[in-house]
């Protein structure tokens, strides 16, 4: 039996240590801000190792077209529980803070609800934007993996200089929205097509370099130089085990959700009290914050989520994906 691949695991923690020190850059000076914000990729890298472990785990898991809605409904179940505990928090932090200032709570049910449905970002919560991408995504990858994942050479190459051509209209297009992080996925695609069998490594570097260049004219050089490292880092497979990086790999999801509204909140309550330029212990005591209700909400949550995900067999009438268990787990 082979050992774990941690790189994985490693990177979500990185990218999520990343997306915290961008959202906590207030603390530092503010001749460091601009900086600090350019930073901001972990995001990035989340969307290349999405781009990569879902069609790497379909694949394993012998994925067909008439699988989608239980592929969906599987997501559901891994994302659901703890995004809805996160808003709930978000929620109850919005209005215990606007009834302690006297001021009308920015939250309300209707934001809620549309979070919850990924149909809107709440103002307490921005990091919900991501996860409305991700959705659709899902939707992606669960229609057109047949075509990109195809035993035929021809029908993936077209497939993906097509997806690609399409991302790079849509880079200078005001009403793509979100395509413009589609290039980020497919470097991931590239990667797991390498991962799979099915390229050579020139090929998947042609197509991942191909994937970054649709996405010049809507992402900064930083942004697809992360993901393009992203995309050759998957492929390396680092067995050595570093227990603060398993750590933080294994609560990322929960403190991407829940940084912004306890650690965010925490230093916009405490900075106006304090009269330091740089407060190093308020800083670790946001970021401290933050980690504990993440490892509570992972432990209690999100690990129970996900083991009940991978009891929902992927195939009609087939055994639940016990070998998949963890593969899927989002990034």
């Amino acid at each position: 039996m082979k050992a774990r691949n941690h790189t994985i695991d490693y990177l979500r923690g990185l990218a999520a240590l990343m997306v915290c020190l961008v959202h906590f850059r207030h603390v530092f000076p503010a001749a460091w801000r601009p900086a600090i914000f350019e930073l901001r990729v972990g995001v990035e890298i989340f969307f290349v190792i999405s781009g990569f472990i879902i069609p790497f785990s379909l694949h394993r898991a012998g994925y067909r077209a008439g699988d989608a809605w239980r592929f969906l409904l599987k997501r559901l179940a891994r994302l659901q529980p703890p995004l809805m505990a996160a808003l709930l928090v978000t929620f109850a932090l919005s209005h215990g803070a606007a009834w302690y200032k006297g001021e009308t709570a920015l939250m309300d049910f209707g934001n809620f609800a549309r979070a919850m449905c990924y149909l809107g970002v709440p103002d307490e919560n921005p990091v919900v934007w991501t996860l409305i991408v991700e959705m659709k995504y899902y939707i992606f990858v669960a229609l057109l993996y047949p075509l990109f994942f195809s035993r035929d050479a021809r029908v993936r190459r077209v497939t993906f200089v097509a997806a690609a051509a399409i991302a790079a209209a849509g880079q200078g297009w005001p009403g793509a929205g979100d395509l413009r992080y589609l290039p980020l996925f497919l470097m991931g695609f590239a990667a797991c097509q390498k991962a799979v069998g099915m390229t050579c490594a020139r090929e998947a570097a042609t197509l991942a370099a191909l994937a970054a260049a649709a996405g010049v004219p809507g992402l900064t050089p930083l942004q697809i130089i992360a993901g393009a490292a992203t995309a050759v880092m998957v492929l390396i497979p680092l067995r050595a085990k570093f227990r603060p990086g398993l750590f933080f790999g294994e609560i990322s999801y929960s403190l991407y959700l829940l940084h912004f509204p306890i650690g965010v909140k925490l230093l916009n309550y405490a900075l106006p009290r304090t009269s330091w330029h740089f407060d190093i212990p308020l800083l670790l005591a946001a970021f401290a914050v933050s980690v504990g209700a993440a490892w509570l909400l992972c432990k209690w949550l999100e690990k129970p989520a996900s083991d009940w995900s991978q009891h929902i067999p992927l195939h009609g009438g087939g055994p639940p994906d016990r070998k998949l268990a963890g593969e899927m787990a989002r990034g």
